[in-house]
């Protein structure tokens, strides 16, 4: 039947006449339907099966703003774990006062928070004390550590990160892990830099990391977008790129959305006003009234 948001216009077509309204919140997309990406959940399983039989490597999303690349790798995770591997997802933040390694140390946090004091400290070997400069927390005992100068070139920052690539591979002898960074072109500095390292150093090892950005983001900054650049050309590391849905992908979230199967006309206009963006049809699928 005819849907809210149009109106048949007698020799002209179809019409949005939808009510507009601006709105200060994101709408959630952590509820919204999950459909399609069916291809690049493929490709992720073959990444992480790769490091199931240990070589790991990264693999790196990419895509406009709300095309669904957190909610692609959150499903991910939970497919991962639902296959006995474990997860951990950090999240960068631009905001004043984050500290320097931050998805970083989120995912480290997450591993301590899972595993008993005794099991962790097997993992920070030789390394906990420079791991503790950049998160106290994951062991009591070190909180009095003096802080290093982890921040600039030299020994004591190429101690940290080879500190952190070994906790990871001791961590995946147990079970495969894949470590989620969403975001990244939100990241601090030091987070990308460890990125290479990670990637290098875990390429015998039963880990995935995974990595979302925003190219757009990445493409205004020349400095990173070289680095991304090199990044992308190592052996351990994967690109994918997520597009907007297809026809029969938008007629499938507006059907779970409003609990009623759109017509095609509908489709088609959401196709139109959305680019298949998830963020604009969790916008745009409210308007749809079920009962017309």
């Amino acid at each position: 039947g005819a849907q809210a948001i149009l109106q048949t216009v007698r020799r002209r077509g179809l019409r949005f006449i939808a009510e507009v309204t601006e709105v200060e919140d994101r709408p959630d997309l952590s509820t919204a339907p999950f459909v399609g990406r069916g291809e690049l959940l493929g490709d992720l399983d073959g990444a992480l099966r790769a490091a199931m039989e240990g070589r790991g490597g990264l693999a790196l999303l990419s895509g406009e703003p709300g095309i669904g690349k957190t909610r692609a790798a959150e499903q991910f995770a939970s497919l991962a774990r639902e296959q006995g591997v474990v997860a951990h997802i950090g999240r960068c933040r631009e905001a004043e006062g984050a500290p320097a390694f931050w998805p970083w140390v989120q995912v480290l946090r997450a591993h301590a928070e899972a595993n008993p004091p005794s099991r962790i400290w097997q993992l920070l070997g030789s390394g906990a004390r420079d791991i503790a400069q950049i998160a106290p927390e994951i062991h009591p005992d070190l909180s009095d550590s003096v802080p290093l100068p982890v921040l600039e070139p030299g020994p004591a920052r190429f101690r940290l990160f080879d500190a952190i690539a070994r906790f990871w591979q001791r961590a995946s002898e147990e079970a495969p892990i894949v470590l989620i960074l969403d975001d990244l072109h939100r990241a601090d500095d030091p987070s990308w830099l460890l990125l290479p390292f990670i990637a290098q150093e875990l390429g015998k090892a039963r880990v995935l990391v995974v990595g979302t950005y925003r190219e757009v983001e990445l493409h205004r900054d020349r400095d990173r977008g070289a680095f991304l650049g090199e990044l992308a050309r190592l052996a351990s590391t994967r690109c994918f790129k997520l597009e907007g849905f297809s026809r029969e992908e938008i007629r499938r979230f507006a059907e779970l959305k409003i609990a009623a199967r759109p017509s095609a006309e509908t489709v088609n206009l959401l196709h139109e006003l959305s680019g298949g963006n998830p963020f604009f049809l969790a916008l745009l699928t409210p308007s749809l009234d079920p009962r017309r």
